[in-house]
C-alpha cells in the first residue's frame, strides 16, 4: 500500500477532551482503539468525533458530549433508508429491522480538520449530512449520508460514562506540528472588560461576564465577545448554589428567563442549568413553583392514537400546553451550548402530576426532558437558601393535587363504611323481630270520634314502633286520625297524625287520582311496658263520597329507622365529597391556563 499526499489540513482547534489517539477502551468483551479524530462545525457549534476500531474487525465512532460518550459501531446488514430530505427533527419513523426511532437532529456539518486514520478521504470545508435518532428498543442510531446522494451508512450506539467505556485519563494530545494542544483553561479573561471568568465546567461553550454583561463564545479555546446584554435580575437561587436533589450533588451554573407571548399576554418563567457528576439537569421556576428535569432519549416517548397524549415509562401523559416562538433573555452564568438571545424554539408540555415530560424543538434539533414537581421547601432545604421560599401563585402544570390522594383514601374508607352500614340495615330489617302488638278497628262514623284500646304489653328491648292505618274501601273522602301511644305506667304519650284518602275524577278527558287508603308513621325509642292506644278521627267527604265503616289501626314494635342510617351516610360522605369538590376545583385551576381549559373557555368563565 502506498501513501499519497492529498492536501494539508489546518491544525486542530484546542478542545477539551479526555481522549487521545492510540487510547484503548473496552465494552463487555470487545476492545476498541481510537485511531483518528475529526473536527466538525455546524453554524455556531463545533465538536469532534473519534474513529474507533473494534477488536471484532468492525469500526465505528465515539462522540464526547456533556461528560459522557456515545460509542457506536457500523451496522453491517443491508438497510433501506429514506432519502435525507424526508427526515424531520421531532418525527417518529419505522426503519425495519431496527424498529421505531425518534429523530433528535437532522443536520449538516462542515469538515474542519482531522488527525490520525479515518475511514474516508477527508475533504476540507465539505459538508457532511447526518441524522441522529434514538431507538425505541434502546440506544442511538446515526445515519451518515456523506456529502451527496441518499445512500447512508448506519451506526448503532449507546451512551456510556467514561468509566463504563473503559477509558482512563488521557495523555496530552499533540497537533500536526508536534506541539502540545492546550485544553481550555479554567479561568479566562473577558474580552470586553478584562475581568477574570472562572468556568465551572469544561463543556462550557457560552458564558456571560457578571461585570460587563458580555455574552462570550468559548468554543475556540478563548473568549470571543458575541453581544452585550441588558441589566440582570438576581435569580432566587444564586449561581454557585450547591445541593442534593434525587440523590445527585448539583451546582447551579447558569440561569435564563424564557418568554412566550400568546394573545398579547406574556408568559415569563426562569430556567436554571444544574451540573453534577451524571451530567446536566434543569430546574424550571414559575410563580414560585419548581420542576426538576433531566434529558431523556426521544425514543422513550411514544405518541398514542388518542389525541394530545403520549406514553413515557409505561404511563400516559396528557398534553398541557404548546408554546411557539419561545425566546431567552437575562442570561447569566455559563451554558454547554452557544446560546444567543435571538434563538427561538417551540415547547410542548405533557403532564401526569407530579410528573412532566417536555419537548423543545429548535431548528433541526429536538430535545426531550422528563422530571417532577419540586416542593419549594425541599429546594430551599437542600440548597440551604436563606429565609423561606416565596409563596406560590396559582397551580403549576405538574403540581400534585393535595386533595386527590386524601379524597381517594377517604373514598376507600367510605366504601367500606357504606358497605358495613348497608349490611347492618339489611340485617336489622331481615333478622330483628318486628311484631304486631296491637290491631284494632276504629269506627269512622261511630257515636264518638274517640276510640281507646284495651291495655296491651310491649316486650323486649327499647326499639322503634310503627303505627299504620288502613281504610278500605274509600273514595272521594278523607279520614284523619290523631293517634296517641300512651304508656299506662309512666303517662308518657307519643303522638302521630295519620290520614287515609282517595280522590279521583276526569278533567278535560284526562283521568286523575290522588291519595292512598294506607298511611303510617314511626316513633323511635319505645321501651317495653304496658300501653294504651287513643285514636281520634275526623272526616271530609266530597261528591259521590264513600267512607269505610272502620279504619284498621295497628301497632308494630321493632321497626327499623332508616333516617339515622341516612344521617350516618351523609356524615360519612361529607368529608370525601368536600375533598372531591376541592380536588375538582384544583384541577380546574390547573387546566385553566392550558391549551385545554375546562369547558373550552377561560379561567374567568
Amino acid at each position: 500500500m502506498e501513501l499519497a499526499l492529498i492536501g494539508q489540513l489546518p491544525d486542530l482547534v484546542a478542545a477539551d477532551t479526555r481522549l487521545a489517539l492510540g487510547q484503548h477502551g473496552k465494552v463487555a468483551q470487545l476492545r476498541f482503539e481510537l485511531l483518528g479524530r475529526m473536527q466538525l462545525e455546524q453554524g455556531r457549534a463545533s465538536w469532534q468525533e473519534w474513529y474507533v476500531s473494534w477488536s471484532d474487525g468492525s469500526f465505528g465512532w465515539l462522540a464526547e458530549a456533556q461528560g459522557r460518550v456515545i460509542l457506536s459501531h457500523r451496522y453491517e446488514q443491508p438497510l433501506r433508508v429514506p432519502p435525507f430530505a424526508s427526515w424531520q427533527a421531532g418525527g417518529s419513523y419505522q426503519l425495519p429491522p431496527l424498529g421505531a426511532l425518534s429523530v433528535e437532529e437532522v443536520g449538516e456539518a462542515r469538515f474542519v480538520s482531522a488527525e490520525g486514520e479515518l475511514p474516508f478521504r477527508p475533504q476540507l470545508d465539505r459538508t457532511y449530512r447526518f441524522v441522529d435518532a434514538s431507538l425505541q428498543a434502546g440506544g442511538y442510531c446515526t445515519l451518515d449520508y456523506g456529502t451527496v446522494g441518499d445512500d447512508a451508512e448506519v451506526f448503532m450506539g449507546r451512551e456510556l460514562s467514561y468509566a463504563d467505556a473503559g477509558l482512563s485519563a488521557r495523555p496530552a494530545p499533540v497537533n500536526h506540528s508536534g506541539g502540545k494542544l492546550e485544553a481550555r483553561a479554567v479561568a479566562l479573561d473577558c474580552p470586553s472588560c478584562g475581568a477574570p471568568l472562572k468556568l465551572k465546567t469544561k463543556d462550557a461553550q457560552g458564558v456571560v461576564c457578571p461585570s460587563c454583561r458580555g455574552l462570550c463564545d468559548v468554543t475556540q479555546g478563548k473568549l470571543a465577545l458575541i453581544a452585550k446584554l441588558g441589566e440582570r435580575t438576581p435569580p432566587r437561587v444564586p449561581l454557585g448554589s450547591r445541593g442534593e436533589l434525587d440523590g445527585e450533588q448539583l451546582e447551579v451554573i447558569g440561569f435564563m428567563r424564557r418568554l412566550f407571548t400568546y394573545d398579547s399576554k406574556k408568559y415569563v418563567w426562569g430556567e436554571y442549568l444544574l451540573h453534577g457528576a451524571a451530567g446536566y439537569r434543569w430546574l424550571s421556576e414559575s410563580d414560585g413553583h419548581y420542576c426538576l428535569l433531566k434529558p431523556i432519549p426521544a425514543a422513550q416517548v411514544s405518541a398514542l392514537s388518542r389525541d394530545e397524549q403520549l406514553m413515557f415509562n409505561g404511563e400516559t401523559y396528557k398534553h398541557f400546553q404548546s408554546s411557539g416562538d419561545v425566546s431567552s433573555f437575562d442570561l447569566q452564568g455559563e451554558f454547554y451550548w452557544q446560546i444567543r438571545p435571538e434563538d427561538r424554539s417551540q415547547m410542548d408540555d405533557y403532564v401526569l402530576p407530579p410528573y412532566i415530560v417536555s419537548r423543545e424543538l429548535s431548528g433541526k434539533e429536538s430535545n426531550w426532558t422528563a422530571g417532577r414537581y419540586l416542593e419549594p421547601s425541599e429546594l430551599w432545604r437542600s440548597f440551604k437558601l436563606p429565609g423561606d421560599p416565596p409563596s406560590t401563585q396559582g397551580v403549576a402544570p405538574c403540581q400534585p393535587n393535595p386533595f386527590k390522594l386524601r379524597a381517594r383514601s377517604q373514598g376507600l374508607q367510605l366504601i367500606y363504611a357504606l358497605t358495613a352500614l348497608v349490611l347492618v340495615g339489611v340485617s336489622c330489617v331481615l333478622f330483628l323481630p318486628r311484631r304486631t302488638v296491637l290491631s284494632i278497628p276504629v269506627p269512622v262514623a261511630g257515636p264518638t270520634p274517640i276510640t281507646l284500646s284495651d291495655p296491651f304489653t310491649i316486650d323486649g328491648s327499647t326499639r322503634a314502633a310503627t303505627i299504620e292505618a288502613i281504610g278500605e274501601p274509600i273514595s272521594n273522602a278523607w279520614v284523619g286520625l290523631d293517634v296517641a301511644l300512651i304508656n299506662d305506667e309512666t303517662g308518657r304519650s307519643d303522638e302521630v297524625q295519620l290520614a287515609v284518602s282517595y280522590y279521583s275524577g276526569v278533567d278535560d278527558g284526562e283521568s286523575w287520582s290522588e291519595g292512598s287508603p294506607r298511611d303510617s308513621e314511626t316513633i323511635g325509642s319505645i321501651p317495653p311496658g304496658r300501653y294504651v292506644l287513643r285514636v281520634e278521627t275526623q272526616t271530609e267527604t266530597g261528591v259521590s263520597a264513600r267512607l269505610p265503616e272502620v279504619v284498621q289501626v295497628r301497632v308494630k314494635h321493632g321497626s327499623f329507622l332508616w333516617f339515622p342510617l341516612f344521617l350516618s351516610l351523609f356524615a360519612l360522605c361529607a368529608s370525601p365529597l368536600y375533598l372531591l369538590l376541592r380536588s375538582a376545583s384544583f384541577e380546574r385551576r390547573r387546566w385553566a391556563e392550558s391549551d385545554h381549559p375546562p369547558g373550552g373557555g377561560s379561567e374567568d368563565e
